[in-house]
């Protein structure tokens, strides 16, 4: 059978080409653009297309409505991880004949694949999710069309509106309209809302990008010649404000600023940017001082949110300049400041804990129903059988008892229908959400490491690790997830390197907003890993549920010549070590 795929992701589109080869089905064509895919699809008209959503230019369900509206013979499957009912629906009224969940497993994509090219249907997932959801907002997301659909996910996304223009080949002013319609049809009244509808319907993906740098301030003939009328004015501002050379070295600062630093015992006034110990440790301070030159030599504005160690603490404080530039063009001064975070941070971390805490009850309140829902099922299954032996001995029962028969029967059908309405209470409170707990990063890496390291010495490798970063790692995750994800991806890593010596080096990093950023890379050594190729023990299967895993978690998997790696972002835990400083 002639296979097209149309993929979001490079590594995904390679992994299910191994898969279609191994299952002897020939690959025409691959692209991550809708626009190409729909494109292609026509010229080439397939036998069967694997298609995820998130395409460029282009949404996956709108390559399915303009494919059927040509009338092509040609099969779909859905391969995404929005994985709402409403998608669902939305897959199967756009005319898709299979819907698998980048959450499901190898063998059920690969059932799906078998079932496409036997002219069947396949979607399993509707039997595990009917009447799960089914309350106001969720028939509000239902309402939305396809394109509807796209751009609150670009939106969700935080995308201005001309990025999501050109990347959908329509109009700012379309774009405008969409949005109001969305705000409308979902009943909000603001970006923020909308991202959080798009979070809750499993629509949204984090991949945050970077604000455009601004150009410098322009100064005006002898402003800094005779700046007494600029210091009144940044002296009148509630923060710390200072002006400093090209070079880095502080030729005023303003009330605030002085009042800050004289409370330490310091005194700025001509010190260079060493002087900002203050606010930040070794790191963050030569990452300060490599923006603050590049900002300079590009007469660009800059804006750091960072967060870093100072004595036992945590601070975390918003950096900033904007270049002043002369007459002719060239950087003359850099007007900078600071702003302690810290109260916020501390805010953010009590609120994620807060969150997480109130998630991981309600997991387990819905894990405790679940089992006595199912404890119910089998009573009920008991007492079904007792009645079926009434009913046999009924002529023999002694008359008082059989005439109270009708009644334990009428009994056992209300017993039936409120355990059925049991059962659907806990599909409603099981809203998908990751088994999150609080746990230290590196006592559980740690304890995963031993079982690796017989595997790999099995194949004749040596695994060596090391865990570095900020000692404040204790963290809100999902840890099966988490320990399935790193497990696989070694897996993958040991079946395909080519070296005696595998290393796994796992990165600890804070960031502002009470978050983690956790990096896990193995990498091979100078020899790349091997490439994916069909086998019993290529490794294949361990990538793909990888990647599922690190997605469900909302990171990213990417595999580059000797390396593979995990991006993680996770909510710091209230409970770790080492408090957020106060302002």
């Amino acid at each position: 059978m002639r296979a097209m795929i149309a993929e979001e992701h490079p590594l995904t589109r390679h992994a299910i080409h191994a898969l279609l080869t191994r299952l002897g089905h020939e690959v025409v064509h691959e692209s991550g653009d809708g626009q190409d895919a729909y494109l292609k699809a026509a010229q080439l008209e397939p036998d069967m297309l694997v298609l995820g959503l998130r395409l460029q230019h282009l949404g996956g369900l709108e390559v399915i409505q303009r494919l059927r509206q040509r009338k092509l013979a040609t099969r779909i499957l859905v391969l995404t991880a929005q994985d709402s009912p409403h998608v669902i629906d939305l897959c199967i009224g756009a005319g898709a004949a299979g819907f698998v969940s980048k959450l499901a497993s190898i063998e059920e994509l690969t059932e799906a694949i078998t079932a496409i090219s036997k002219d069947r249907t396949y979607y399993p997932a509707l039997g595990v999710r009917a009447g799960a959801h089914d309350n106001d907002e969720e028939a509000q997301v239902r309402s939305l069309s396809p394109r509807e659909l796209t751009v609150l996910y670009y939106l969700a996304q935080g995308y201005a509106n001309r990025e999501i223009a050109a990347a959908l080949n329509i109009s700012d002013r379309t774009v405008s309209t969409y949005k109001i319609r969305l705000q409308e049809k979902l009943n909000v009244k603001s970006v923020i809302e909308l991202a959080g509808i798009a979070r809750r319907h499993h629509i949204l993906s984090v991949d945050a990008e970077a604000a455009p740098a601004t150009p410098g301030i322009p100064l005006s003939a002898g402003q800094l010649d005779d700046p007494a009328q600029l210091y009144a004015l940044l002296d009148a501002i509630p923060m710390a404000v200072g002006i400093r050379a090209p070079d880095g070295m502080l030729r005023f600062a303003n009330t605030t600023m002085k009042a800050f630093h004289a409370r330490r015992g310091m005194n700025l006034q001509g010190t260079d940017l060493k002087g900002l110990a203050a606010y930040m440790d070794a790191d963050a301070l030569a990452h300060a001082q490599t923006v603050f030159a590049e900002a300079v030599s590009a007469g660009k504005s800059f804006r750091l949110e960072m967060i870093s160690r100072v004595g036992q603490g945590i601070v975390s404080f918003l950096y900033w300049g904007a270049p002043m530039t002369g007459p002719d063009g060239e950087v003359q001064a850099v007007l900078c400041g600071t702003l302690n975070l810290s109260d916020l941070e501390a805010t953010f971390l009590d609120l994620r804990h807060a969150k997480e805490r109130v998630e991981a009850a309600g997991k387990a309140r819905c894990m405790l129903l679940e089992q006595s829902a199912a404890r119910s099922r089998q009573a009920q299954g008991v007492l079904e059988d007792m009645l079926a032996d009434l009913r046999t001995w009924q002529a023999d029962l002694p008359p008082a008892i059989a005439a109270r028969l009708p009644a334990v029967i009428e009994a056992r059908q209300v017993l039936a229908e409120r355990l059925t309405s049991f059962e659907q209470l806990v599909a409603l409170e099981d809203n998908g959400v990751l088994m999150n707990s609080s746990c230290r990063l590196r006592t559980l890496v740690s304890g995963l490491l031993p079982e690796q390291h017989a595997l790999a010495q099995a194949r004749g490798i040596t695994l060596q690790v090391t865990l570095d970063g900020t000692e404040h790692d204790e963290v809100w995750l999902d840890q099966r997830r988490f320990a399935a994800a790193l497990q696989s991806l070694l897996g993958y890593c040991i079946r395909t390197a080519p070296a005696s010596e595998l290393q796994l080096h796992v990165h600890l990093t804070l960031q502002n907003r009470a978050l983690l950023a956790v990096q896990i890379s193995a990498s091979s050594g100078e020899a790349p890993l091997a490439p994916l190729v069909a086998g019993p023990d290529d490794g294949l299967a361990d990538l793909i549920l990888c990647g599922d895993l690190v997605e469900a978690m909302g990171g990213r998997l990417s595999v580059h010549g000797t390396q593979a790696q995990i991006d993680l972002m996770f909510s710091r835990s209230a409970m770790s070590a080492g408090k957020v400083r106060k302002a």
